[in-house]
């Protein structure tokens, strides 16, 4: 996931479908286990029992059920083959986290550098993406390997960001992330929530939204799905590999090389 625009991508279909499940662990249900499709606003949390109901549209997900101090469970749900309530079964996490939750983490000057370091490359550099901010940034624990050059971020709590020009509130929980000399990588897993203003400011966000959406990769993706590239506004071009009759052979070019 990118936040540089923070689009959603969402299944549009018509007809809408209720999914029912239960959260446990070893010693029986877990109350208050979130339950979300990754990358949505449709979520929900486990009641006493450790059941949850979730109201959608039909068609494919990624279901996220999450509690802190245990493993998430990515559940790849397609309604059509859904026929009777969901049970999952959470396993605790190992101690990596919890050793990283005792160890105090010093807010220096060190540490203040590794999250201007991590913003630029999680949230991005763009303009929109500068109204993107994180309100819980003490959450983040970083490690800065010197020798091989490699910082690696890991997240106590769930982040949560927020938006002011698309009017989103997105809590992030973060899987990983590694910066490895010039190469960046991470994963995790979002749901959003909308902010609350004034009619004129929904109108606004709705509109740029609509903006920031048209002309992504999420857009030209789904575009993709529904083979609608050319009236959304996309070009493809396809380009055929041809041999150089010219380039010389493998043996001349390593006697070259050699020379």
């Amino acid at each position: 996931m990118s936040l540089h625009y923070c689009a959603i991508f969402s299944v549009h279909v018509s007809s809408q479908i209720i999914i029912k499940g239960s959260v446990h662990e070893e010693n029986g249900s877990l109350e208050g286990a979130t339950v979300y499709l990754n990358n949505t606003m449709i979520g929900t949390t486990t009641n006493s029992h450790g059941e949850f109901s979730i109201k959608m549209k039909e068609g494919q997900y990624d279901l996220i059920v999450s509690y802190l101090g245990y493993k998430k469970i990515n559940y790849t749900l397609n309604t059509s083959n859904y026929t009777k309530p969901l049970v999952f079964n959470l396993k605790q996490e190992n101690n990596t986290l919890d050793e990283i939750i005792i160890r105090k983490t010093v807010y220096n000057d060190e540490w203040k550098y590794n999250l201007s370091t991590f913003k630029k490359e999680f949230i991005g550099r763009t303009e929109i993406a500068k109204d993107c901010e994180i309100l819980n940034p003490k959450v983040l624990h970083f490690t800065y390997n010197s020798k091989k050059n490699i910082l690696t971020a890991v997240a106590k709590k769930p982040l949560e960001i927020k938006h002011k020009s698309l009017g989103y509130k997105i809590i992030f929980e973060l899987e990983k992330f590694v910066i490895n000399n010039k190469t960046v990588t991470y994963l995790g897993y979002s749901r959003y929530q909308n902010l609350k203003g004034s009619n004129r400011k929904k109108r606004k966000w709705q509109q740029k939204r609509l903006e920031t959406y048209n002309g992504s990769f999420t857009h030209f993706y789904q575009s993709l799905l529904k083979g609608t590239t050319y009236l959304d506004g996309f070009l493809i071009h396809q380009f055929e590999r041809v041999l150089n009759p010219d380039r010389p052979s493998e043996s001349v070019i390593k006697k070259l090389g050699k020379w």
